[in-house]
């Protein structure tokens, strides 16, 4: 603690005084400065818990309903529609200030061709998976990690293919965790622009599919591509 040789006249006293007061001022705008961000970080980290439990139950509703649809259509007449489906997303991250502390803020945008329809007809059950296969995404662009699934854990054995749809409900998906990246990709334009979180991403997935991948598309625009 540095000490100050102060001549012990009234008016230091009275300068002094003003000085502690003036501290104290400052050191409790602080003190409500950091309660402020600890409660807002607190938010954020259950904001995050709660968009992974909607993923998860969106994701589960989007399945559902097309279980639904290659019961009423045929697993054939439901690839055949999926082409019909016309559908960009692009997700764009912005800043909110908090006490002066910049805060990342994810916001997806949608950009669509509906209705779908092809020659084998339509089925409102590919409706409701489309509306919960966009929720679930609006959600993902907001969470720091993401998960790949890598195989299914059916009756104590792991598969390493898509389980038939009888074997849905007795099925546990497998997941790896991957970080997530809280920047934009819009204006990437080679694989060197994008961060090193989605080229490890990207990496990954190559590597489970067994092939390399060609092109990345980073937004809706034609140009908004990267030719690998």
């Amino acid at each position: 603690m540095t000490r100050t040789n102060v001549a012990p006249t009234k008016t230091n006293l009275l300068k002094l005084r003003d000085e502690l007061k003036f501290s104290r001022l400052g050191y409790e705008l602080l003190d409500q400065k950091r309660n402020i961000l600890v409660i807002e970080l607190l938010n954020i980290v259950d904001q995050t818990v709660d968009f992974q439990s909607r993923v998860e139950e969106e994701l589960a509703k989007a399945f559902r309903a097309l279980e639904d649809a290659v019961l009423e259509m045929g697993k054939l007449k439901v690839v055949n529609l999926s082409s019909a489906v016309n559908i960009d997303a692009d997700i764009r991250i912005g800043v909110r200030k908090v006490m002066g502390v910049r805060l990342p803020v994810v916001n997806t945008e949608f950009k669509e061709w509906a209705p779908y329809f092809s020659p084998v007809g339509t089925s409102f059950w590919i409706d409701h998976a489309i509306l919960s296969f966009k929720a679930a995404l609006k959600q993902l662009g907001k969470l720091a990690e993401l998960k790949i699934c890598t195989g299914y854990r059916l009756d104590g054995q792991v598969i390493q293919r898509v389980p038939d749809t009888p074997d849905y409900d007795r099925c546990e998906p497998i997941y790896e965790t991957w970080a997530g990246w809280q920047t934009s990709t819009r204006d990437a334009r080679s694989w060197r622009d994008l961060p090193w979180q989605a080229q490890a991403y990207l990496r990954r997935i190559e590597t489970l599919a067994g092939v390399p991948i060609r092109y990345i598309s980073v937004g809706p625009e034609r140009d908004q591509l990267i030719v690998i």
